[in-house]
């Protein structure tokens, strides 16, 4: 595996973690610093809400480690007002303001409203936007319908570099996801647990963390070798428990690396 794996939650916002992975004695306003601590990336669910204040974005930056990666949203009014149609003046905005993350700065998610149907004249519209965008800037697309996951569209994300957005979700089979992962349709991937999908069918219950983590060790170690960084984002109560899920996914990737890597080394010799 070559690709660099970096894990961690949709947003950093929880009290509930105040006592467990937050010390009790500081402020919210300490929260991310000491969240960038646990985890190497966040997804910046702010940014889907608003363009966020210059000093803001500038206090993300200064609060986090050396090499964490914010992955913004992009704002609502583009793709859930507008749907796409059209968005440069505002985009263009929120690419100078998100700029100033510097090298901090992660892949942009673009996620599409679930009503945003794959009919023709969406796909259209989804294409133009994608052509679009600035290439210096990584992209990652979650589409909402199994039926937008077609060649075309696919093809259409590979020629811009934009990710196509899998993981655990309530729209879209895991059998899907786990396909999609075959073909990557950047040079990076970008992942988001939103809860389990698969239910066992003597109990009628969702699957167990420890289920859902073994599930997609392999093919996330299948997948660093095709790409070069994975993303993945935990939602806070994905699985029951998004901090420990994705603390205990993380280190089952870096202990499959360890013995792939000893693996290696020993048949070199």
């Amino acid at each position: 595996m070559i690709a660099n794996v970096k894990l961690g939650i949709q947003g950093w916002h929880h009290p509930e973690w105040v006592g467990r992975a937050y010390p009790t004695n500081i402020s919210s306003s300490e929260w991310l610093v000491q969240y960038s601590r646990r985890f190497s990336t966040v997804e910046l669910d702010d940014t889907f809400y608003g363009l966020p204040a210059e000093p803001v974005v500038r206090r993300w930056r200064d609060s986090v480690q050396p090499g964490f990666s914010f992955a913004p949203k992009l704002p609502q009014q583009i793709t859930h007002e507008q749907r796409f149609a059209t968005g440069g003046a505002l985009l263009g905005r929120f690419l100078d303001r998100i700029s100033l993350l510097g090298e901090n700065l992660g892949p942009i998610l673009l996620v599409a409203p679930l009503g945003f149907q794959p009919e023709a004249e969406n796909r259209a519209i989804l294409c133009r936007f994608v052509e679009q965008l600035p290439a210096d800037f990584r992209w990652a697309l979650e589409l909402k319908h199994e039926a937008w996951y077609t060649h075309e569209i696919q093809d259409v994300l590979a020629k811009r570099n934009v990710a196509t957005v899998t993981g655990e979700s309530r729209w879209i089979r895991r059998t899907s996801m786990l396909k999609l992962l075959e073909q990557p349709s950047a040079d990076f991937a970008f992942l988001r647990w939103n809860g389990p999908i698969e239910v066992k069918p003597q109990s009628g219950q969702p699957e167990s963390a420890e289920t859902v983590t073994a599930v997609w060790k392999e093919p996330l170690a299948r997948l660093c070798e095709l790409v070069s960084s994975v993303y993945g984002y935990f939602h806070v109560r994905a699985l029951g428990d998004g901090l420990r899920s994705a603390k205990d996914l993380q280190y089952s990737i870096d202990e499959l690396r360890l013995k792939t890597s000893v693996s290696a080394d020993q048949e070199s010799r």
